[in-house]
């Protein structure tokens, strides 16, 4: 019997200090809270501590007249997601998202375009976002929209194309804040030439260089020219070009001293027949090498001053009444070259009746010299019957017609 109690002694010591040194989570609030465990041994779990995200407004920036991009940056979430994130703005300070408002963006970082502003206005702009636990702002950043001024343009000095075309063109180096909506150039007649005046909208609305052409010049004409660009506040204009335009000929014209009946690709220059023969029957003359052996156009001028100038001149040669012909106040009357002859054959019949209206005589279907030599017995003549040159000895008797150049 007495060792029966004494091992129900020891069963019992034993069993309470068991239970006395049971360890586990103690705190009735953690998620794994043990009831039996007598002491705490770090093991409890809990539920995250939620919180409302915590939110910095970064900056404002591209600002314009009408529109800005403000950024945000997320620093915390909160412990839990983010349900909206954006850019709140507005005139007065605190914005809020009961103001104007734009949502978007799915990283911490984000950045927001702000349209519809009012230029040359102060706005106040903050940062948002929220979780399941609230909603929080940045800290606020104020900014002022540009005004809108004339935008700021040159004229371009006009370059010369042809008789009756230049090239024109500015340089708008500021935009004055706005929108470049028209570009161009105007002109007239007379100074300061307006968008009302002669216009061509170059079609272009960036800033920088622009270039267009003005066509159908007046010959011998005076042209105001400004460059213009507009934006909302109005209408800018360059400084005044002024562009002289040269004589515009035509063949067939009577023009300094005679009939034009021909003018190169620009109209800019050309040859003129004088309004009579010089001689119906004269000699080439000079049966020596004399150089003129220029075939070309504007190459006559060349060739009769080799011919007069040379030690073999003869007073009464088809060179030397050329060159010593006057007629409208021009000196520099000249026997043409062999293809110096052939348009003014080709353009007769036109020539022919400007000589007929100006008191000339008409080109009939004669022979007439050039002034390009073959060699020393030698030297082209033009058949208007045939339409071509042949060769002929220098010492018959052929007509002769002077031109000049312009």
């Amino acid at each position: 019997m007495k060792n029966t109690l004494t091992l129900l002694l020891v069963l019992l010591l034993g069993t309470a200090a068991t239970s006395c040194k049971k360890e586990g989570c103690t705190d009735d609030t953690a998620n794994n809270f043990d009831a039996e465990a007598k002491k705490d041994n770090g093991t409890c779990t809990y539920d995250p501590v939620l919180e409302a995200p915590t939110v910095k407004t970064t900056e404002v920036y591209f600002i314009t007249d009408s529109s800005a991009t403000g950024r945000g940056d997320i620093l915390s979430t909160g412990g839990t997601d983010i349900l909206t994130r954006g850019i709140c703005w507005s005139t007065s300070p605190n914005p809020t998202v009961d103001d104007n408002v734009i949502n978007g963006g799915v990283s911490l970082s984000f950045d927001l375009y702000m349209g519809g502003l009012v230029e040359n206005s102060v706005y106040y702009v903050k940062a948002f976002a929220s979780n399941s636990v609230g909603l929080t702002y940045g800290n606020e950043i104020s900014f002022t929209t540009t005004d809108i001024v004339l935008p700021t343009v040159t004229t371009d000095v006009p370059i010369f194309n042809n008789v009756t075309q230049i090239t024109v063109g500015g340089n708008i180096s500021n935009t004055g804040n706005g929108l470049i909506s028209e570009r161009g150039v105007c002109w007239g007649t007379s100074s300061n030439p307006t968008v009302n005046d002669n216009i061509i909208i170059e079609g272009g609305t960036s800033s920088g260089l622009f270039s267009t052409y003005i066509s159908n010049l007046q010959s011998e004409t005076t042209y105001y020219i400004r460059a213009y660009a507009k934006n909302q506040a109005g209408i800018s204009y360059g400084q005044e070009e002024v562009y002289v335009n040269p004589h515009v000929s035509f063949v067939g014209e009577f023009y300094q001293g005679g009939i034009v009946y021909y003018l190169n690709n620009t109209g800019e220059h050309g040859l003129i027949c004088a309004l009579d023969d010089q001689s119906l029957s004269a000699q080439w003359g000079c049966q020596v090498i004399t150089g003129a052996n220029g075939y070309n156009l504007f190459e006559g001028e060349i060739n009769t001053n080799t011919i007069v100038n040379n030690s073999c001149y003869i007073m009464g040669i088809a060179a030397d009444l050329c060159a010593n012909y006057s007629f409208g106040g021009y000196t520099d009357w000249i026997l043409p070259s062999g293809k110096e002859l052939q348009p003014l054959s080709q353009q007769l019949n036109t020539v022919n009746s400007a000589l007929t209206t100006n008191g000339g005589t008409t080109i009939g279907l004669n022979t007439y010299w050039s002034s390009t030599e073959i060699d020393a017995n030698n030297a082209y003549v033009w058949q208007f019957a045939n339409d071509g040159s042949v060769t002929e000895d220098k010492s018959v008797n052929h007509y002769v017609r002077a031109i000049r150049a312009f």
